[in-house]
């Protein structure tokens, strides 16, 4: 068995994991778009959550990210069951009610992705890139 403990023989992974992780968001993220245009919230809301779980090892325990996903975790869920998809069948008409609270739904899963797109920026994940001053003046 080996001696992990010897520093002389301390290995570290040849692969990124960073790359590894965008490539997953980039993948939930499609998943997201063709959730939500199918108005199914119940997978989009997965989606998120998956989401959040690869951004949430670099978020502090406590911190004000975690509270803010937690927050709009807990309106989603006080709003009622997800459903797989809110589309019609056949020439169902919906209640004023029912119309509500999907409306309801979609604007806080719209928030929560929203949210989690920031964070991702945040962290470097996303669409932000940092612009060091040597590379100002060459790009």
């Amino acid at each position: 068995m080996e001696d992990y403990n010897d520093v002389d023989d301390y290995k570290t992974s040849k692969i990124n994991s960073g790359m590894l992780i965008n490539l997953r968001l980039d993948l939930l993220l499609k998943d997201c778009h063709k959730h939500s245009r199918n108005a199914n919230y119940s997978a989009w809301n997965s989606d998120l959550d998956r989401i959040w779980c690869e951004l949430a090892a670099d978020v502090g325990e406590g911190s004000e990210d975690e509270k803010k996903i937690e927050e709009i975790n807990k309106k989603i869920g006080e709003t009622g069951e997800l459903k797989m998809s809110s589309k019609p069948a056949g020439f169902r008409n919906y209640g004023e009610k029912e119309i509500l609270t999907h409306t309801k739904q979609y604007d806080l899963l719209n928030k929560k992705e929203i949210f989690l797109r920031r964070l991702m920026n945040k962290q470097g994940k996303g669409t932000a890139y940092d612009m060091g001053e040597a590379d100002y003046m060459d790009g």
